[in-house]
């Protein structure tokens, strides 16, 4: 007999534990305690079960083809105390920083030194008389010749001006000169504001960014995912996932066809181990598990949120063409460390 632990993750909460436990009392287990939570991840169920040894495959390959369980792991079970679940989001207890200390006041002492002397202050009378005997004020006034005052009751001169200028126009004529008038041009449409570039828009993929990678992968390969971290630095933020992609897909393909396993179209299945696996296990630690495959650490999701597993994504869809059917395949991220899971967990869709 054996005791196992069951970590499930799935999307909806209603029925879970009823279809679960169907599985594990089918395939000989007794459940032996249980545990049902809800995460911003999805539903986290945690099962203790205990049976036959040569059962535990069977359970494993009865829990992979249950469409609502979208991951699992079954582990041995470590006593009476459930681990904490692999997909269960972290929390980061942060502590803000203390605020700046106050600028010190002008006549208290200071926290660095002695007491800071108040600022001088210049009396009001002696200001005042400073600029009373400044010599140039006086001659400049009296250089000045003062502008002559004009009379405002005096008639203006309009004999001077010629008739033309003073005859004032009927109304007719106003009327007849407004319609010979050309049209007012229409005003020039205001062109719309430019959306402002924000590093969370999606961009296009950076094929200079890519390029470069790929000249300098020989050199590097296998332990490349240095240059990977330093290529999605170098691009704009918001043409990032993009990029990282498309350098999976091509990086994919080069190790794909540096191993000798790329030529004839395989099925998903046999793509997957013949080709995928093995190019991933070049670069990091992975395992298949019910379905999915799981990646060890990686560099390039340690920041939080802020995944990479696009890159090992595409690289495994890289890696796998060519295929049987329509040629393609689609890889999906599920977990990723940066978003608070435990491990990176990717699936192949076909």
């Amino acid at each position: 007999m054996v005791e196992l632990e069951v970590q499930i993750l799935a999307l909806e909460r209603e029925g879970l534990l009823l279809d679960i436990g169907r599985i594990v009392a089918a395939n000989g287990f007794v459940l032996q305690r249980h545990r049902l939570v809800d995460d911003r991840n999805g539903v986290l169920l945690s099962l203790l079960v205990r049976g036959h040894r040569r059962s535990r495959r069977a359970l494993d390959a009865a829990l992979g083809k249950l469409e609502r369980v979208v991951s699992f792991t079954i582990e041995p079970a470590d006593g009476e105390d459930m681990r904490p679940h692999f997909a269960a989001a972290r929390q980061f207890d942060y502590v803000p920083p203390p605020p700046p200390a106050p600028p010190p006041v002008p006549g208290k002492r200071s926290l660095t030194g002695p007491p800071m002397p108040p600022p001088p202050r210049v009396p009001d009378a002696e200001a005042m008389a400073f600029f009373d005997r400044a010599p140039e004020r006086t001659a400049q006034a009296e250089a000045i010749e003062p502008l002559p005052v004009l009379d405002i009751d005096a008639d203006p001169p309009w004999a001077a001006w010629p008739a033309e200028m003073t005859r004032i126009p009927s109304a007719r004529e106003v009327r007849d000169e407004a319609a010979l008038a050309p049209p007012a041009p229409a005003p020039a449409p205001v062109p719309a504001a430019a959306p402002m570039s924000d590093a969370a828009t999606p961009l296009d993929a950076d094929p200079v960014a890519v390029e470069r990678l790929m000249r300098a992968l020989p050199g590097a390969y296998p332990a490349m995912l240095p240059l990977v971290r330093a290529m999605e630095q170098a691009v704009v933020p918001g043409a990032r996932v993009a990029t990282l992609e498309l350098a999976g897909v091509h990086v994919g393909r080069w190790i794909a066809t540096r191993q000798g396993t790329r030529g004839l179209p395989l099925s998903p299945d046999e793509a997957l181990a013949r080709r995928g696996l093995p190019a991933l296990g070049e670069l990091l630690d992975v395992k298949l598990q019910g379905g999915q495959v799981h990646l060890g650490a990686s560099p390039l999701c340690g920041k939080t949120d802020h995944s990479g597993c696009t890159f090992f994504a595409g690289l495994l869809q890289g890696a796998m063409e060519p295929m049987k059917g329509d040629g393609s395949a689609h890889v999906i991220g599920l977990c990723c460390r940066a978003l608070g899971a435990d491990e990176c967990v990717l699936m192949v869709v076909d």
